[in-house]
């Protein structure tokens, strides 16, 4: 494996969630302050006394950034940054201790948290199972108790899956909410954003103090009032394992009135992609003419032959929208780049995995892309219809626990599938989502479906194994919350209120 610049290794303690550490504390920060960030820093210091670290696609000053390719550190990072990112500085303002950098996908185009250079951090919660990608390093962190929370980002799902493979609490936000630049690599800019995962929904509130940039139009105040709306995403849960669903619903339901106190209950189910009803279910072709011209070479679905089109009627075919629209966005942030690269580094330029999804991307045309485009736009527009100003939306955060590591790359492939259906709503529609983690999944035995073993059948299993065979382990897997877009406040609040609810607080009437 190669070796980065200041990596920090297995043999410090640190499971390979660090790529670098160090100390850097509020008094330190003022030097190296953004010259151009986009809002003033916070009044006072509401991090004080937190232990943060930082995704390794984020600037901080004096210390190189790796983007979780060493393709990348010796080109385009191979100078230490000269002031810290926004979204770092706004962490130092409020009182926060950096205490170093984290390990990612490589480019953070990927789900599963593996760096094909690198490794994978270590998972506390599932070991020998992935941690989750691309934040990797900044689940592993936290859930190892190495900080108390940790700056990542989200573009596919990079906060949310390592938050509910790892059993930590994490948020993508509303879109634009965390200022990504200056000082933040792009993946695909439309869909990134800033996200953080943290100990416990307590602090993953409290550092949204901090990151959150002030909401517009909508004041924080005025969503899930005068109570929420719970919808279930019928569909969503679908897509779950049956163990998985099983692990997610027992804890709501076991404290069901109290639940419903705080989520608006009762539940009311819904389809969030729709069976097709009079052509509804497939992007309109009134406006491909003027695209005819582009399509000969453009098509990633039928060799150029027929233009792709998108399918609305199901969540794998959202998936396949952000799939197009993502992909084409990456081609055109960093196709350049990622060609001179390959002719000066060779096959070894990029890992495997990562190299296929890049060589995919080059493949989709911009009359492809246009129309993921509109079809995205109807996703958002179906979601916030369904959401107004008080809905939130519950579904799980990925289809069962952590896959293991090592395994099969057509099981690789089928898993991240079944993930992106399930994170890509969120992605499309720019929408806040958090990930809690409240269900628990006994193991699966070796050569079973991830996920499909329930854990009365796996006790059952371990009481024939002999009286004195450990019970099995148990694995993490996450619950999601979609709130309005714009809603992130209001949404972390309701997040906590419910943990304390199902961590035996008892319930916590509308405010």
């Amino acid at each position: 494996m190669a070796t980065r610049a200041g990596a920090a290794g297995d043999d410090d303690g640190c499971g390979g969630a660090f790529t670098e550490r160090f100390v850097l504390r509020h008094a330190d920060a003022a030097a190296a302050a953004p010259k151009n960030a986009p809002d003033p820093p916070p009044p006072s210091l509401p991090l004080r006394g937190l232990t943060v670290s930082i995704k390794d696609l984020y600037d901080v000053a004096g210390h190189r950034t790796g983007f979780g390719s060493p393709s990348w550190l010796a080109t385009r990072g191979a100078r230490p940054a000269a002031q810290h990112a926004a979204a770092v500085a706004r962490l130092l303002d409020a009182g926060a201790t950096l205490v170093g950098k984290t390990s990612m996908c490589e480019l953070a185009y990927s789900l599963d948290g593996a760096n094909a250079h690198w490794g994978a951090p270590a998972n506390p919660a599932a070991p020998g199972r992935v941690p989750g990608g691309s934040s990797s390093g900044a689940a592993s962190a936290v859930a190892q108790g190495l900080c108390d929370a940790s700056l990542g980002s989200d573009t596919g799902g990079s906060v949310r899956v390592p938050a509910s493979c790892c059993g930590v609490f994490g948020i993508r936000p509303t879109h634009g909410r965390v200022p990504m630049a200056p000082g933040a690599r792009a993946l695909a800019p439309s869909f990134d954003t800033g996200g953080w995962l943290a100990r416990d929904a307590a602090t993953l509130r409290r550092v949204g103090t901090a990151l959150l940039t002030p909401p517009a139009p909508r004041q924080p105040s005025s969503f899930f009032r005068p109570r929420p709306r719970w919808l279930v995403a019928r569909d969503a849960f679908a897509l779950a394992s049956p163990s998985a669903a099983r692990a997610l619903y027992a804890p709501l339901a076991a404290r069901i009135e109290a639940v419903s106190a705080v989520l608006g209950g009762p539940p009311r189910e819904v389809d969030l992609a729709p069976a097709p009803s009079g052509g509804e279910g497939e992007e309109d072709e009134g406006d491909d003419a003027e695209e005819q011209e582009e399509e000969d070479g453009g098509s990633i679905s039928s060799g150029g032959s027929r233009p792709w089109r998108a399918d609305l009627s199901s969540l794998s075919g959202w998936a396949d929208v952000f799939r197009v629209a993502q992909a084409r966005e990456i081609w055109r942030e960093h196709g350049a780049w990622v060609e001179e690269t390959r002719l000066r580094g060779g096959p070894a330029a990029f890992g495997p995995g990562t190299d296929a999804r890049l060589r995919m991307a080059a493949t989709i045309s911009e009359a492809d892309a246009r129309r993921a485009g509109r079809a995205r736009a109807r996703v958002a527009a179906r979601l916030d219809a369904l959401l107004g100003a008080d809905g939130v939306l519950v579904l799980p955060s990925a289809p069962g626990p952590a896959i293991r590591l090592g395994a099969p790359a057509e099981e690789l492939n089928a898993w991240r599938s079944r993930v992106l259906a399930l994170t890509c709503a969120a992605g499309l529609a720019g929408l806040p989502q958090v990930s809690l983690p409240v269900g628990r999944v006994a193991a699966a035995e070796e050569g079973e479906e991830e996920g499909e073993e329930g854990e009365g059948e796996a006790a059952e299993r371990g009481g024939e194994a002999g009286a004195g065979a450990p019970p099995p382990p148990l694995l993490p897997v996450g619950l999601g919350l979609i709130g309005p877009r714009g809603s992130d406040e209001a949404l972390l609040e309701l997040a906590e209120r419910l943990m304390a609810v199902l961590e035996g607080g008892g319930a916590q009437g509308d405010d």
